[in-house]
């Protein structure tokens, strides 16, 4: 975590569960905070915390586009929500402010022969309104052209 008090681990065991561990550095005698997924072969595919260190934010379910979950996870009381539902890309990159969290998010084209593409997205952390601020492609006439490709780095305002 930015003030070194958190340590967050993705453990994989040889059942194939997956489980997300936040260890309170501070205090390495209590037990860690354990996230399971929910079913076998989920992932926990993108992990960050905010920088005031208050919240984890993390995406965990299926991944290379199937459905999953955005969730913040308050590191205080250990209470976590699903922020919001959808097919999230593999980075999560939060605002100097802690307001926003910026998101990769598939779009799935059922057209035949169709490619599936990225958008970004950012989320207003207190409202839950996402609001898309890079789309991957043009959909005209149920055909995609224009591919682009997006990947948050760094957060800069």
């Amino acid at each position: 975590s930015p003030d070194g008090n958190w340590l967050a681990v993705v453990t994989h065991s040889p059942d194939n569960d997956i489980a997300l561990n936040v260890i309170e550095l501070d205090a390495p005698d209590l037990p860690p905070i354990t996230i399971n997924a929910a079913s076998r072969g989920e992932t926990v595919s993108a992990i960050t915390f905010t920088p005031d260190s208050s919240a984890l934010l993390f995406v965990i379910g299926g991944s290379n586009t199937e459905n999953n979950s955005l969730f913040s996870l308050d590191l205080i009381s250990a209470a976590e929500s699903r922020l919001m539902r959808g097919r999230f890309g593999q980075q999560l990159v939060v605002s100097p402010d802690g307001q926003y969290v910026a998101v990769p998010s598939w779009r799935i084209v059922n057209a035949e022969n169709q490619p599936n593409y990225l958008t970004l997205l950012t989320l207003n952390l207190t409202t839950r309104e996402p609001i898309t601020v890079f789309s991957g492609a043009h959909i005209a006439d149920d055909m995609v052209s224009n591919l682009q490709f997006v990947y948050p780095l760094s957060w800069r305002e």
